[in-house]
């Protein structure tokens, strides 16, 4: 899976599947995601790469 964040500042891609997904209701996670929660994937730092063109 690839992806980037809206301006495409940041990259990121796994190379395998989530050990885990959850969603959380918390007032943080609904107010940074403007929506009624936030959706996480959870993998193993070895299949993850990311890198930032905003330093």
């Amino acid at each position: 899976m690839k992806g980037s964040c809206a301006c495409g500042g940041i990259r990121y891609e796994f190379n395998d599947r989530f050990l885990i997904a959850n969603h959380c209701h918390c007032s943080i996670c609904r107010k940074v995601h403007g929506a009624a929660l936030g959706t996480f994937g959870h993998a193993l730092k070895q299949n993850h790469f990311a890198e930032s063109s905003l330093v």
